[in-house]
């Protein structure tokens, strides 16, 4: 009978949505979907959405017309009754027996090797392309956070506007992504080709960017998150607070690879910053851990509002 009501891990977000199939360990990705579809962590387009996990389902669960799932998901801590309300109505559609979700930066923390029967506290930065939330974590709940939308799309949105108003260039998407991933650096200068087209003239083009044209950009990013943390510090107990800053805070997402951060903080904060183990894999890796051991993990999650 487990065969027809499997437990799957799902993670959705404004840039991927990943679905980890528990038996036999297979991943399965969309890898990009438009903002229409996502605003700000927020579910918008539900008929886009639909499909997108359709087709992450169709190949994990077989028969579809017999199989119903328990879907282990996560959503922002922000996020409203209603608005998780609509993403359980979304998984009902797509064949979901039910619907458990976790908060986002819980199942990024346990993604990250932090148990969720810990007792003491740890520090968790979610690094995400939509958002970006820092929190204290504690036995598996959320003790305090803080959000910030000053993140992957932010940055991806800054670099594009100066490279439009500098060289009258439009890069693609994927060259925008490149030069997030290959050139930004709080360290290292270096140097890319990127393609895109020329606003005046149409054409496909290629020029070079250097890193040094993004240094103020990618350091006013870095300080916003110093005082992120800081803010969250602040707002915590000083004896929770303490345990936490020696073990050091643990970076996650797809941001916290950006070149030269963990060291960048480390400095302006004063202890220790670490990058997680697998920190684009984070939220899914966690959602894995929770739905293995949802009878304990359970009590986690949103309640059903």
């Amino acid at each position: 009978m487990s065969s027809l009501f499997p437990t799957i891990p799902l993670e959705i977000g404004e840039f991927r949505q990943r679905l980890l199939n528990l038996k036999t360990r297979q991943l399965f990705e969309e890898s990009y979907i438009t903002e229409e579809v996502f605003k700000s962590g927020t579910v918008r387009d539900l008929r886009e959405l639909r499909s997108i996990l359709n087709r992450l389902l169709d190949p994990v669960l077989q028969p579809r017309l017999f199989v119903q799932p328990t879907i282990v998901t996560l959503a922002p801590s922000y996020t409203t009754a209603t608005e998780r309300w609509l993403l359980r109505e979304l998984f009902y559609k797509v064949g979901a027996y039910k619907t458990v979700i976790f908060p986002n930066i819980l199942a990024h923390a346990v993604g990250s090797g932090v148990g969720f029967q810990d007792e003491g506290g740890s520090l968790i930065f979610d690094l995400g392309y939509g958002f970006a939330e820092v929190a204290l974590v504690s036995l598996g709940r959320v003790v305090k956070s803080q959000t910030s939308f000053f993140a992957g799309s932010w940055l991806e949105y800054q670099v594009d506007s100066q490279v439009r108003a500098k060289y009258r260039l439009a890069l693609t998407a994927k060259e925008r992504q490149r030069v997030l991933k290959d050139l930004l650096s709080l360290s290292l200068k270096r140097k890319i080709l990127v393609k895109g087209q020329n606003l005046n003239s149409g054409q496909m083009e290629s020029i070079k960017l250097d890193s040094v044209e993004f240094e103020a950009l990618v350091t006013k990013l870095a300080d916003r998150y110093v005082h992120l943390v800081k803010q969250l510090l602040k707002s915590a107990s000083a004896e929770m607070v303490i345990g936490a800053m020696e073990k050091g805070l643990i970076l996650t997402g797809g941001l916290a690879q950006l070149d030269g951060l963990t060291q960048y903080l480390t400095t302006k904060l004063k202890f220790p910053v670490l990058l997680a183990e697998d920190p684009s894999l984070g939220g899914v890796l966690g959602l894995s851990r929770l739905a293995t051991e949802l009878k304990d993990s359970l009590s986690l999650a949103f309640s059903q509002d």
